[in-house]
């Protein structure tokens, strides 16, 4: 979706329109629910929890927020983490970015300020997701586990505590669910619409999911137009499934042995299918979803044992593994998500297992924030009705905590294997080296909010064999207090040119940030020239855990990170 739209006054009012009549639908669909005494009790304490939360929110934006929690979900260079923390990098389409542009008109948001908004909705989708899943599992103490496990999980609370849009896009997704389950009594002409409008505000949002949308579209417009028909699919859909169940040993045997042979020569045949063909842009993650070599999918448990319980992980593959039975509308659902994943995995840069190659675990996590709830949702109808010691076993795998090391299982599986953090994250949030810089420069800006930062940098559209280095600023403009970026003219001489700093950049504070980019292997940031005699401000030293893997970053010095932030004074 062109971020341009975003300051069209048109495409905003469209887009307010098309969320007031998503919010119209959804209180007609809980309308009918809220009847009996205990309906009506539980929808008051909702409507509490979600009025305090949202009280909470409106306080002064991110004050109560702590520095330490941030967490920027980008890839790059120092440059990214300076922009993100200016408001940059919010990847969100245009409605997302048309939100920001209302609500702060004079200038881009903080990354404080995005966060709160990710959390407020992060709220909301536990509430909706609560909602959703307790009315579709047969079991309630296993959903209520199940929800507890989703929002208490690292990749939930990153998500929350980020600028990436995956907080609202779950909300879109959560709305689709309900339309798509068709067990919350909307009639099914407005059922249709709700779809379509979900559908509609998610592609503005992430314009792939458009394909998620559109073919749960068809699945539910197919069955209402059809209803004899589809009835009558699904229970031959089902028979043929039947009769797998009900073929011979040696059959299914030699079938998962096909399976597992093709598993094992996906790698060389990867060489040969429709991923190596020029596909223009980003069509080319479109070819790595339908390569029928791409075994990325296999992967989803392993990236999820290293997300939620190992509970979750299992009534997940189970939810897809019955979509895929049930018929061919709620198989198509769980297809197009597991195409949508390999297009993510592709576009995290580990198209296949091919040998010697290697996926940048971390970058995968800034796109399972946006298909998670429609497995959520399918791991709830899923549940299982168990009793006795079978019931407890699940309910200890729900509660089991996370693998982190979940992803190094596989010798196949080349992940990033960086080292560990002096320290833990914490929350079990993301701890990677940017995302450090970026807390470590935040919680110097809240000790002087009217400091500049200066930092030699690298661009990430540059490339590691004749990288661009800039002398990027990070300043409070004083019209309206929010930070900006810019770049400061190369110095003949290799220094800083503090003279030609923005004519708002306050003159009584100028902070010099020596970023992880000056610990780039083979001095593609020299960062000597800019660095003062004086002992530093602050500093902090930690062990290597990049974002991005060697090709993109150029590979590091050492085995440690140094940032710093000097005081300086600029002439005049």
């Amino acid at each position: 979706m062109p971020s341009s739209w975003a300051h069209d006054p048109r495409f905003f009012a469209v887009a307010a329109v098309v969320h007031a009549a998503i919010a119209l639908l959804w209180a007609a669909q809980v309308a009918p629910f809220v009847r009996s005494p205990r309906d009506r009790a539980i929808a008051v304490a909702t409507g509490v929890v979600a009025l305090a939360w949202t009280a909470w929110w409106l306080g002064p934006a991110g004050a109560w927020l702590p520095t330490a929690w941030l967490t920027p979900l980008q890839e790059g260079f120092g440059e990214s983490a300076l922009q993100a923390l200016a408001g940059g990098n919010l990847h969100g389409g245009a409605t997302w970015e048309g939100f920001w542009l209302r609500l702060r008109p004079g200038g881009a948001p903080t990354m404080a300020e995005v966060v709160t908004v990710s959390a407020w909705l992060t709220g909301l989708d536990v509430l909706l997701l609560a909602h959703v899943v307790l009315r579709l599992a047969r079991d309630r103490v296993l959903g209520a586990l199940l929800v507890v496990a989703w929002a208490t999980c690292p990749l939930t609370l990153s998500t929350a505590m980020s600028m990436q849009p995956g907080a609202a896009v779950g909300l879109y997704l959560l709305v689709g669910a309900v339309a798509v389950t068709g067990r919350w009594g909307l009639p099914g002409g407005l059922r249709l619409l709700q779809l379509a409008l979900v559908t509609l505000a998610a592609a503005s949002m992430r314009v792939e999911l458009a394909g998620l949308g559109g073919a749960a579209l068809v699945a539910v417009a197919w069955s209402e137009r059809f209803p004899t028909r589809a009835a009558a699919l699904g229970l031959r859909w089902r028979t043929a499934w039947a009769r797998w169940d009900d073929a011979p040993r040696t059959v299914r045997a030699a079938v998962v042995a096909g399976l597992l042979a093709w598993w094992c020569a996906a790698p060389f045949l990867n060489d040969l299918t429709p991923v190596r063909l020029p596909w223009p842009g980003s069509w080319r993650w479109f070819g790595a979803a339908i390569n029928p070599a791409n075994d990325a999918w296999l992967t989803l448990p392993i990236f999820l044992l290293a997300t939620v319980s190992a509970g979750a992980v299992a009534l997940v593959v189970r939810g897809l593994w019955r979509a895929l039975r049930h018929g061919p509308g709620t198989a198509l659902l769980a297809v197009t998500s597991l195409l949508l994943f390999q297009a993510y995995y592709a576009a995290a840069h580990g198209q296949v297992f091919r040998p010697g190659g290697e996926v940048a675990v971390l970058e995968v996590w800034r796109y399972l924030p946006l298909l998670l709830p429609v497995w959520v949702v399918l791991a709830a109808w899923a549940i299982p009705a168990t009793r006795g010691a079978v019931r407890a076993l699940w309910v200890v795998a729900l509660l089991a905590p996370v693998l982190p090391e979940a992803t190094h299982v596989l010798p196949r599986f080349r992940a990033h294997r960086d080292a560990r953090t002096a320290e833990p994250p914490r929350l079990g949030l993301l701890d990677a080296d940017l995302v450090r810089q970026a807390r470590f420069v935040a919680a110097a800006l809240r000790d002087a909010p009217d400091c500049a930062v200066v930092s030699r940098v690298r661009v990430w559209s540059s490339s590691p064999e004749a990288p661009e280095v800039v002398d990027a600023v990070l300043y409070p403009a004083r019209r309206d207090g929010h930070l900006r970026t810019t770049r400061l003219p190369p110095a003949p001489d290799g220094r800083l040119a503090l003279d030609a700093l923005p004519p708002d950049v306050p003159g009584g504070c100028v902070l010099l940030l020596r970023s992880v980019d000056c610990d780039l292997a083979g001095g593609q940031v020299d960062c000597a020239p800019i660095l003062p005699t004086t002992a530093p401000w602050r500093e902090t030293t930690f062990a290597t855990r990049p974002l991005t893997f060697a090709d993109h970053t150029g590979g590091w010095a050492g085995t440690t990170q140094t940032i710093a932030l000097y005081r300086l004074v600029p002439p005049g």
